[in-house]
């Protein structure tokens, strides 16, 4: 059975405050954490985190940054 971990675990491993992980989320899960909603949580699991964790060590990104207000997707 796969480990299931809460939000607050997941601001332990990453070092990061809850605040912190509410912003970066969607980014996060456009980055490949998944979530599984259970009954009142939202989960994630321990594997995928670690996927992720290695992933941004990997790249040296743990999610990009925020796009500048009037900043263009696609530069020409």
């Amino acid at each position: 059975m796969e480990q299931l971990i809460g939000e607050k675990e997941v601001c332990l491993r990453l070092g990061i405050s809850h605040r912190t992980f509410l912003r970066y989320r969607p980014r996060m899960i456009a980055r490949g954490l998944r979530q599984i909603r259970g009954d009142r949580r939202i989960l994630y699991r321990s594997s995928d985190l670690d996927r992720f964790i290695n992933r941004a060590s990997e790249t040296g990104i743990l999610v990009a940054p925020p796009k500048k207000e009037g900043e263009l997707s696609c530069q020409k």
